[in-house]
């Protein structure tokens, strides 16, 4: 399915500045964790209605002095981005469309109804979204410690469906010891 080309249509074209657009590179972090791997995502809507995506992820987890974060960056079949959510290890997931722009509110409600097949996700409230985000970050958190080729699934019950997200990692890349260069 063209999960990407529906998703990038429901950013707001209002202009942003730099700190709302996603920034992979952070002056003094360091990548203390990359996994990559397969993700498949089913949202049931009523029996017989039910809408699906697939996709490719990168998950890093970088830290600096103190701080950590942790990026979800989604790809469809081909390759292009669909989108991406970075958690702060203190704070809020960040929502960005394809391009790397911050979503607002009423954008992500949109990203949402466009996943879940309903112009009606706006029925969650602001914590209930933010509970999913949290919870889908942390399935990606446990699940960047498994095995590769290991299937992992979890099941998330929205207000208007039922969301059931399957994913498998690739094999780990090393993790890097730090050196002269990195120390």
């Amino acid at each position: 399915m063209a999960l990407g080309m529906t998703l990038t249509g429901c950013a707001s074209l209002v202009p942003r500045s730099d700190d709302q657009r996603l920034n992979l590179e952070r002056p003094g972090e360091a990548l203390a964790l990359a996994r990559s791997g397969r993700f498949s995502a089913r949202a049931v809507l009523a029996p017989g209605n039910e809408r699906a995506a697939q996709g490719r992820f990168e998950w890093l987890e970088l830290q600096s002095a103190g701080q950590r974060r942790q990026l979800l960056l989604l790809q469809g079949p081909l390759g292009l981005s669909v989108g991406s959510l970075e958690r702060p290890l203190a704070g809020e997931v960040r929502v960005y469309d394809a391009d790397g722009l911050r979503l607002d509110r009423r954008s992500q409600d949109q990203m949402l109804g466009a996943l879940i097949g309903t112009s009606n996700a706006a029925a969650l409230t602001d914590s209930q979204a933010q509970a999913w985000l949290n919870g889908l970050m942390d399935f990606f958190t446990s699940a960047s410690a498994a095995t590769a080729g290991r299937v992992r699934e979890v099941t998330f019950e929205l207000s208007q469906a039922r969301l059931v997200m399957r994913l498998a990692m690739d094999e780990a890349a090393p993790r890097c010891q730090p050196c002269r260069a990195c120390a």
